[in-house]
């Protein structure tokens, strides 16, 4: 990748000639011109290129496709934001959508249908302060209008999301205070658009508790009927986890995981449906795209791109992917 980013948003969309595009926008520290960088990876040419800058520059954004855009939502901008940011890859502009009704950072997103559906994340402070929230609002697209929708039954940040294209699933996140990695939870949430109600593992007949609760995995993968869950992060000494490392889990010693839990809701089932990541990352947003023209095998891929090698803050230029199975 062009520069080493952390705390990545990410999302698959197609340039002005269809060819298939991997956005990666993220934060460095020590670098103001990887913050403010929209990294675009032509897939089959395999060419990083950066585009137009985005109006605001923040980290921890909720990312979601819809109609060939990428809305990135909220994040940390001097303290926890309320901006919606759209990109077009064809005209390869940003243009600032209508603001959601509360202020968030490492909140999640998804597009179901014309709708995305945005929850969570931490409130009312910055990297260091701000309590998780369990608030969620609806973004109907067409009509450009946030609407109210029920809340999460848990207040969670840094959560992991994705859709079957029918509902919105929430794995896992943190209940600390802002972006300290203690207090991992194993939460499952499942949120119906029709019905507008959620379901979660600490229902009765509820979905089945993620099997390791973590934070900074960055979106969930859904391929083939399969959520995949992937990589994270959790503060080494400061959980029921103990001190790192922790090789049942298979938690580094730096506090990262490279494991990859796979959920099937057809039969509510958790597996390790795949071996450990080749690096062990969080801070990543794995997304599933079509593979690399010319290279072996059949079917979609999973990237994951940047993210940190060391629990907290870290960032890198290491961009991967790999097969779902």
């Amino acid at each position: 990748m062009p520069y080493a980013v952390g705390e990545t948003s990410a999302g698959i969309l197609k340039g002005a000639k269809g060819e298939p595009l991997l956005l990666v926008m993220g934060f460095n520290i020590n670098d103001g011109r990887a913050s403010q960088a929209t990294m675009v990876l032509d897939i089959n040419a395999n060419v990083w290129s950066i585009k137009a800058q985005r109006p605001f520059v923040g980290h921890h954004m909720a990312a979601a496709t819809y109609g060939n855009k990428l809305y990135l939502i909220g994040g940390y901008l001097n303290g926890t934001t309320e901006n919606m940011q759209i990109y077009n890859p064809v005209q390869d502009k940003w243009a600032v959508g209508p603001k959601p009704p509360f202020k968030t950072s490492a909140a999640v997103a998804v597009a179901v249908g014309d709708t995305i559906y945005y929850c969570g994340g931490v409130d009312g402070g910055n990297s260091r302060s701000g309590k998780p929230i369990n608030k969620c609002a609806k973004f109907h697209v067409p009509s450009n209008t946030w609407l109210p929708m029920a809340y999460m039954p848990h207040a969670v940040h840094h959560a992991s999301a994705a859709t079957d294209g029918k509902l919105f699933y929430v794995f896992a996140g943190r209940e600390s205070i802002a972006g300290t990695a203690r207090n991992p939870v194993n939460y499952t949430q499942i949120y119906d658009p029709k019905k507008n109600t959620w379901k979660s593992n600490t229902d009765v007949g509820g979905p089945a508790a993620t099997p390791v609760g973590r934070g900074g995995m960055g979106g969930a993968a859904y391929y083939e009927g399969y959520f995949y869950l992937i990589g994270g992060e959790v503060r080494c000494g400061a959980t029921w986890m103990g001190t790192c490392p922790n090789n049942k889990l298979t938690l580094g010693p730096l506090g990262v995981f490279n494991r990859i839990d796979r959920y099937n809701p057809r039969t509510n089932t958790w597996d390790r449906g795949l071996p450990g990541m080749s690096l062990a990352r969080h801070g990543a947003f794995p997304v599933v795209g079509p593979r690399p023209k010319g290279k072996p095998g059949t079917g979609d891929v999973v990237f994951v791109c940047a993210g940190g090698i060391k629990q907290s803050y870290s960032e890198d230029t290491l961009c991967t992917y790999m097969d779902a199975m």
